[in-house]
């Protein structure tokens, strides 16, 4: 017998894709529970601006743990204390133990989540523990936890909706291009992993493909297509010495850490193809219905890239293939996944998809 759940709680502070890819679980909430109060923790507003783009979402909670003070921690504790939330679901990429002891702490009544044995008899009762499949994709990992709740799965694809402001926003910016051609968005950054060390976090550049090669890549690609790039404040320091023949060439705007996430997503909305590493923007332009080309490295397409049957991905067959989240990750003198794919490969796939 399926429960009523007037008030449902959900953690997913982490990054941008892991918020795009937790979409379809809060989708189908809302098509199960019509008139439920849905709040979500978030780490930023950024994360809140995504998932306002669904109209799913009622309120929002922002966590950051490293940022925030011990009254801080405190008053968000008592805050959602005094919701009294009927369930609260742990999203699978989480520190099982830590998010189920925070679940508890913030009083949901029922929790949900890949919690070990140990951990529920920790947290005594109305604690429905699942076992975490690793060779899932995050969207299918993110959905099973609705099965305890023995509820319909109406849609499993992560959407987005830009509001019309961005939209007429991000056709004002692409005026100056001829609408017969073409567009392509291209993202150069990816966020680097953190290796710990001691009490250190040293960022590792794990899924990057090299600056040069982007160069390259925009170099043929604007013969025939319109480029725009989409970047923060790490790529706008890495292309700073190719600004000026950027500049030089109509066929191509440089919108590196000139847009918000928000604006870059309107001028994503407006690509027939987005290329890119294995980055949040790429994940967003997936939940907007666009063709995607991501360039994957140490992680596994089939498991963290774009979801949709318009997602293209170019990874390499290798013995030390996906290494992501072990040792050898950071052991690694060459990046061979990476370093070994070519702009020509790239550029023949963008072709194939364009055509």
């Amino acid at each position: 017998m399926q429960m009523k759940y007037n008030k449902i709680l959900i953690e997913i502070h982490h990054g941008l894709g892991d918020v795009v890819q937790i979409i379809p679980l809060i989708n189908n909430l809302r098509k199960n529970f019509t008139e439920a109060k849905i709040s979500v923790i978030v780490a930023s507003s950024i994360h809140a601006e995504i998932l306002d783009c669904t109209g799913l979402v009622d309120t929002y909670y922002f966590l950051n743990l490293r940022n925030m003070k011990f009254n801080e921690i405190i008053k968000f504790i008592r805050q959602i204390r005094r919701e009294n939330y009927d369930i609260g679901i742990l999203s699978p990429i989480s520190n099982r133990r830590l998010g189920a002891i925070l679940l508890y702490i913030l009083g949901c009544k029922n929790r949900v989540g890949e919690v070990s044995k140990a951990d529920k008899r920790l947290l005594i009762k109305n604690n429905i523990t699942m076992d975490g499949d690793n060779s899932l994709h995050k969207v299918d990992r993110n959905l099973n936890l609705l099965k305890p709740l023995d509820i319909t799965i109406y849609d499993s694809k992560p959407f987005m909706n830009i509001n019309k402001g961005n939209e007429e926003n991000a056709k004002n910016k692409l005026d100056i291009f001829d609408k017969k051609d073409k567009l392509i968005g291209i993202c150069i950054g990816t966020n680097p992993v953190e290796q710990k060390k001691g009490f250190n976090r040293i960022p590792y550049e794990a899924k990057k493909w090299e600056i040069e090669n982007y160069m390259e890549l925009i170099e043929r690609l604007t013969n025939d297509f319109n480029i725009i790039l989409l970047g923060g404040k790490k790529e706008e320091q890495e292309i700073k010495e190719y600004e000026e023949k950027l500049k030089d060439n109509k066929n191509v705007i440089n919108y590196i850490n000139k847009t918000t996430i928000m604006e870059s997503a309107a001028l994503i909305n407006e690509c027939d193809l987005v290329i890119g590493g294995d980055t949040g923007m790429l994940h967003i332009a997936d939940a907007l219905g666009k063709y995607t080309l991501t360039i994957f490295g140490p992680t596994d397409p089939k498991i963290v890239g774009p979801y949709s049957e318009k997602s293209n991905n170019i990874t390499l067959n290798i013995d030390c293939q996906y290494c992501y989240g072990t040792d050898k990750l950071f052991e690694c003198n060459n990046r061979k996944c990476l370093n070994d794919i070519t702009v020509e490969q790239i550029y023949n796939k963008a072709i194939e998809i364009l055509n």
